[in-house]
């Protein structure tokens, strides 16, 4: 490289430095490797007040921040409240939209505005922001012009802050393309500026919720123990969903026309008095009441507590306020999931069902108060028929919704007397989370019984089919019908005493083996796990395998019955039973000794044309009869 060519080269890397640093002052990006903003200076959250001048559509409008998201409108409307997700956008379109750089402007404004529709711009936008301590607010203006060539982005002027007194003599310095959006969130009515929300609670908020026609309390929703609870014009535990969306739909209205905003007196619109009148609560500190009037063909007149603009509600809004009270009721009679069910009890003449879950996060349930296991698919069963349980129908209110009296009261008491639930015998409580739902079951009545939750002034009607299925079951429907269950590994011998079965008696030497003689074997657990026959008493064969033994041993350590029938074995034949099964718990290398009581055993008889078996609980099942054959065919 020659000295000619190297200073070429130094000229020209110095007028791109040179170009470099003339854009960097002239458009300085927001944050280091980031394109500029709109306005470099801009802060959202400091804006105090905001001033848009719609050239285009002729109008202008104001507004002061009246908190983080609450904004209201001075002009041309004093104290009207703002939309405040429009003025959002607006400030959010500003804070980060990018720019790009079109035109530099001599001081002074200069000329060449026309190109880009700042001669005479759609819309001037002015940004009031808070000072830093000690200093004067800071004003921001943005020119909003013409679309460029692709019609992709707009023109907009930039340029110094305005200084107060000389706002007619700001010009802009610079025009800058960006994104359209900060026109089209301007490019608005003045009404499309003004909140549409009827309430300003929002419906997760609303503790409580009251209708009034006429003056009349016709309907009132509130939070008990943040569920949603009838109160008006009976008292009762509301359906939640039903509940969340009537409040939901109500809170939710949205203004269909501004009609008035210099009103005269309320009697004009039919509100003096109001025809209905709404009261939302939100808290103790915050109510709003909605008063609601005559219809006129923009709608349905109305106006809000402390507003002093008129408004037109949708007709078919109204109409909603028409649901009838008995849809509001909780017709669920527990209102849980089955896996939040912790402890479910059956109240019973015969002796009260207490089941309850073995620990948080489990599936099993405990049979109380003998802790015994459960068959998980009864308890599932359980579970889901009280899930959809289901009251057909309400009785007429004993106690009016205004009414003080206890719900245990003595009215209440004498009241309950025709309907069997003074002294319901028969009940059934449900707790979930630790907290109990129960429910007093009463008389029947045709296909119904009467029933009404504890703490309740309501009777409600069920269809008696669905409660006596469960009322009727003893704690023996829900016991696990494993008559015994081990692991073959935990044994170290099984014996099996038994009468044969009558195909297997012998027809020959009848004096050696008369019928109903019992015959005995006993199998033990070798090392590896497998299972041999012992050579029968007083020879010296030694121990054999047994197909037949091995085919059948999982049924024999997981003997299963077929159903629960009796808590004691009294009554039943077991004295002389068909067979005996006994366990002895070991190892291969720890063997009983032969006279050595067994662990565990189990009895076997026919009773009542079934096999029954006594499980070393005492509980007596009813158990295969066809398993209870091949059992006696091994020995």
């Amino acid at each position: 490289m020659n000295f000619r060519t190297t200073v070429v080269l130094l000229v020209v890397l110095a007028l791109f430095g040179g170009a470099y640093l003339y854009v960097s002052k002239a458009h300085p990006a927001s944050e280091e490797g980031k394109a500029p903003t709109l306005l470099g200076a801009f802060e959202q959250a400091a804006v105090e007040r905001l001033r848009v001048d719609n050239q285009q559509m002729g109008y202008r409008v104001e507004f002061v921040r009246q908190g983080p998201d609450a904004w209201t409108m001075t002009y041309p409307l004093e104290d009207a409240p703002a939309d405040e997700a429009l003025l959002s956008q607006i400030l959010s379109a500003v804070a980060y939209n990018t720019r790009k750089p079109a035109a530099d402007l001599p001081a002074g404004g200069g000329g060449g505005l026309e190109a880009y529709g700042l001669a005479k711009p759609r819309a001037v936008l002015d940004f009031e922001m808070k000072g830093a301590e000690g200093k004067a607010p800071a004003r921001l203006r943005l020119l909003v012009g013409g679309e460029d060539i692709k019609k992709d982005d707009i023109y907009c002027g930039v340029g110094p802050p305005v200084e107060a007194g000389k706002e007619g003599e700001w010009r802009p310095t610079g025009v800058v393309r960006t994104p359209a959006n900060v026109w089209n969130s301007v490019n608005k009515t003045v009404d499309q500026y003004r909140d549409p929300r009827v309430f300003s609670v929002r419906s997760f908020d609303a503790q409580s919720l009251k209708v009034f026609r006429d003056g009349t309390l016709a309907l009132a929703l509130g939070k008990e123990e943040n569920a949603w609870h009838l109160q008006a014009p009976r008292r009762e535990r509301a359906d939640r969903f039903v509940a969340d969306g009537f409040v939901a739909q109500i809170l939710g209205w949205r203004i269909a026309r501004f009609h008035e905003n210099a009103p005269g007196p309320d009697g004009n619109y039919g509100l003096e008095p109001p025809r209905v009148e709404i009261v939302v609560q939100e808290g103790s500190d915050k109510t709003e009441r909605l008063l609601i009037g005559k219809e006129v063909p923009e709608g349905v007149l109305a106006r809000r507590e402390g507003s002093k603009f008129i408004w037109a509600l949708k007709p078919e809004d109204v109409k909603a306020l028409e649901k009838n009270p008995e849809d509001f009721l909780d017709r669920k009679l527990f209102r849980n999931f089955s896996d939040e069910v912790n402890e479910v009890r059956i109240g019973r003449p015969e002796g009260e069902v207490v089941l309850a879950r073995e620990g948080a996060g489990s599936r099993a349930f405990r049979l109380k108060p003998k802790d015994q296991a459960t068959a998980a698919d009864r308890t599932d069963a359980l579970l889901a028929d009280l899930e959809k349980l289901e009251i057909a129908g309400f009785e007429p209110p004993i106690l009016a919704g205004g009414d003080t009296r206890p719900a245990s009261g003595p009215a209440l008491d004498e009241a309950l007397k025709r309907y069997g639930l003074d002294a319901a015998p028969r009940w059934i409580q449900v707790a979930a989370k630790g907290k109990p739902t129960k429910v007093l079951v009463g008389k029947r009545e045709g296909d119904f019984l009467f029933v009404r939750r504890e703490g309740s002034a309501n009777v409600g009607r069920m269809k008696a089919e669905d409660l006596e299925r469960l009322l009727g079951r003893d704690g023996l429907h829900y016991l696990s019908r494993e008559v015994v269950s081990f692991s073959e590994f935990d044994l170290s011998a099984i014996e099996i005493e038994a009468k044969p079965a009558p195909e297997t008696q012998p027809a020959t030497d009848p004096a050696t083996r008369p019928a109903g003689a019992t015959r005995k074997a006993r199998w033990s657990r070798e090392e590896g796990g497998k299972w041999m026959r012992q050579a029968a008493e007083g020879t010296a064969s030694a121990p054999a395998e047994d197909p037949a033994f091995t085919k059948e041993v999982e049924s024999i350590v997981r003997l299963k019955g077929d159903e629960a029938r009796a808590w004691t074995g009294e009554g039943f034949p077991f004295e002389d039973p068909l067979l005996v099964v006994r366990y002895w718990k070991g190892s291969p290398t720890s063997r009983p000794a032969v006279d050595a009581a067994p662990s565990e055993q189990v009895k076997v008889a026919e009773h009542e044309g079934a096999s029954v078996a006594l499980a070393p609980s005492g509980v007596v099942f009813t158990i295969p009869s066809d398993l209870v054959a091949r059992l006696r065919a091994l020995p």
